[in-house]
């Protein structure tokens, strides 16, 4: 006697254990496609919390620096204000304190490092003390400055510049 003739069908059997090793290998991927989908949130939740936290260390530092830059700027500039204050004393009572009165603040600020860049790029006299200036230091300084003697006006462009004509050098004005 055979097991065939107890009624085993070999196809029945490999169909049954076919089926059995898909249901098994269906549920091992769902559970793992859960256990990828949780371990990829803790992931996710973990770099955005540390990504939250590197962001507001640097903001933190950020503001630290702008805040010890400004504090540098504001001893740069009261070191500077005294020579400031004795040329304005120079010109009190002229119609240049009037011109100078009708400005706002330097938009350069006033430190000595900025009043030598000023005297070099335009060049004004060392004995003159810059007490305005608006002024670029790029490749072609230009702009505005003041001192106690005068103006000087820098300009990198010809403001009449005709088309085919050879372009100028960068031209100084001085009015006193």
């Amino acid at each position: 006697m055979s097991i065939f003739d107890k009624g085993f069908d070999p196809l029945q059997e490999i169909q049954r254990a076919t089926k059995t090793a898909g249901e098994t290998a269906t549920k091992i991927a769902e559970g793992a496609s859960g256990m990828a989908v949780a371990a990829s949130a803790a992931v996710v939740g973990t770099a955005t919390t540390a990504g939250a936290a590197i962001a507001e260390a640097a903001s933190g530092a950020k503001a630290s620096l702008d805040e010890k830059e400004a504090e540098r700027l504001d001893a740069e500039k009261a070191e500077y204000a005294p020579k400031v204050q004795e040329a304005l004393r120079a010109i009190e009572g002229s119609r240049a304190q009037e011109l100078l009165g009708s400005f706002q603040e330097s938009p350069l600020p006033l430190t000595e490092a900025n009043a030598a860049k000023v005297k070099s790029a335009f060049p004004i006299p060392r004995e003159q003390t810059v007490v305005w200036a608006d002024a670029e230091f790029d490749l072609r300084p230009s702009g505005i400055a003041m001192t106690e003697k005068g103006v000087y006006i820098k300009a990198d462009a010809d403001a009449f510049a005709v088309l085919g004509k050879e372009k100028r050098q960068s031209r100084l004005f001085y009015f006193e």
